[in-house]
């Protein structure tokens, strides 16, 4: 009886830090920025018309596309700019959340899926408008939201687990969070964002092969269209090391934050 009394106090006092952390970052994050909320909008939006134009001048061919190209780049920059924000908080956990995890002893999970959660809400917002726009012009998505959906966690948790780890390395060396952030935005380039597969030659066919985000992106297009799935025998075995990749590094983190946090503060 005790126990039980004991784990719904829990429970409350962790879902009440969680609604205070998502609040207290929507909320700052809002008073940072003139146009606010706007910006979600408008930073793929940019990125969006910036890929149009190069395509337009043909310095960028990105394939054959199911759907209009504009239709096919703005859920890819909506998507791409999700995974690199996320990650980009993930890694700066350690930055933020420093003082609160050491003196108020904040838990460690709470914290990461404040961050998850933080990123949905993110993407939300401007992926209401994109469907709003696929109405309109024709493009139904109905069918395939919950597969798209689907993806959407193992494309979040993997940009978590990536920003989690460089946090780590971080705090050993500051150089690691530079040298990272300037290689991810290499690795939009090395990613089906802008593209579609079937446009990929030579050394960059073989890199899409190995690389994870090929089949998670490419497959969320395809559930969002409704077109045929790129190999889902190796998508599902992505999505198990993704998971597995995340279950890892959250455990190492819920068990050493304490010692990485004095590491970051020598």
């Amino acid at each position: 009886m005790g126990n039980n009394i004991g784990n719904k106090t829990s429970k409350r006092s962790n879902l009440f830090l969680l609604n205070q952390l998502i609040n207290l970052r929507l909320t700052a994050d809002l008073k940072k920025s003139f146009l606010g909320v706007l910006w979600l909008i408008l930073l793929p939006l940019s990125s969006m018309v910036i890929w149009l134009l190069m395509k337009n001048a043909k310095v960028l061919d990105p394939g054959e596309t199911v759907v209009p190209y504009l239709a096919f780049i703005i859920i890819g920059t909506t998507l791409w700019t999700a995974f690199y924000d996320l990650y980009r908080s993930c890694s700066q956990i350690f930055a933020n959340y420093s003082k609160i995890l050491l003196v108020n002893k904040l838990p460690m999970h709470i914290v990461i899926l404040s961050e998850l959660v933080i990123a949905f809400i993110k993407f939300s917002i401007p992926f209401v408008f994109i469907i709003i726009y696929y109405w309109i012009t024709g493009i139904s998505v109905w069918t395939g939201l919950f597969g798209f959906l689907a993806l959407l966690v193992p494309w979040m948790l993997l940009s978590s687990a990536i920003g989690l780890t460089i946090g780590l390395l971080t705090a050993i060396a500051k150089d690691f969070s530079l040298l990272t952030d300037n290689l991810m935005r290499l690795v939009m380039l090395v990613s089906p964002v802008i593209y579609d597969i079937s446009s990929a030659q030579g050394m960059l066919a073989t890199i899409l092969k190995y690389n994870p985000l090929t089949y998670l992106i490419t497959n969320m297009r395809a559930f969002l269209f409704g077109t045929e799935l790129y190999n889902m025998q190796a998508t599902l075995f992505v999505v198990f090391l993704v998971l597995l990749f995340f279950i890892i590094v959250c455990r190492f983190f819920m068990v050493n934050t304490h010692r990485i946090l004095e590491r970051a503060q020598l």
